[in-house]
């Protein structure tokens, strides 16, 4: 978020660009590979100008990128990850500071 705020200079943008982002990921998990727009929007329900709009505010913020689509997809894995290693039986044996580092 903070390189987001950084690019925009705006907390509302920042938070706007931030929900695409999981939205996103969301769906892609869903589709189960990377969703066009069309199914973006239809999926939240949302107006195609909104989605449009959003996706402009992450191209501000991330100008190299062609959509969310990378960064949802790096979410979904490490999602994944966390997933896997957040047993209730790794929760116990661990260290507090190491758990609020995961």
């Amino acid at each position: 978020m903070e390189h987001i705020y950084a690019r925009t200079g705006s907390m509302r943008h920042t938070l706007r660009i931030s929900v695409l982002i999981q939205q996103w990921a969301l769906v892609r998990r869903d589709l189960g590979r990377r969703p066009t727009v069309e199914q973006y929007y239809e999926w939240w329900k949302q107006s195609e100008r909104t989605a449009y709009r959003d996706l402009a505010l992450f191209r501000e913020a991330f100008p190299d990128e062609d959509g969310p689509d990378r960064i949802a997809q790096w979410l979904n894995q490490r999602a994944d990850e966390l997933t896997e290693k957040l047993t209730p039986a790794w929760i116990l044996s661990v260290p507090i500071a190491e758990l609020a580092a995961a």
